[in-house]
């Protein structure tokens, strides 16, 4: 159980950080339309959402399983999160002379 208390630690501080940062970043440049898009994008995170197991599985289908919810949590992450990080900062990085 510690394991995952300190990781949901972790993960607030990690998303604390985040938040901040994109505070500082509402607050040092112009406000446009296309910049509050980009900051309500990451606001708008959805959370991953892994089912359970159905009970009696055969050890061959918890590794189909395993295979299938990192698969699909890989996709989650990189739509969710970084792609609209990753947005955020070159609009950041380009308007950052403006």
């Amino acid at each position: 159980m510690q394991k995952s208390e300190d990781l949901a630690i972790e993960v607030s501080k990690a998303l604390r950080d985040l938040f901040e940062s994109i505070g500082v970043a509402k607050a040092s440049f112009r406000r446009t339309p296309e910049l509050d898009g980009l900051i309500n994008r990451v606001f708008e995170f959805r959370p991953p959402a892994i089912l359970g197991l159905p009970a009696g599985v055969s050890l061959s289908d918890l590794e189909k399983w395993k295979t299938t919810a990192v698969s699909q949590l890989q996709q989650l992450v990189e739509s969710e999160y970084t792609k609209p990080i990753n947005a955020l900062l070159e609009y950041l990085h380009s308007h950052a002379e403006d």
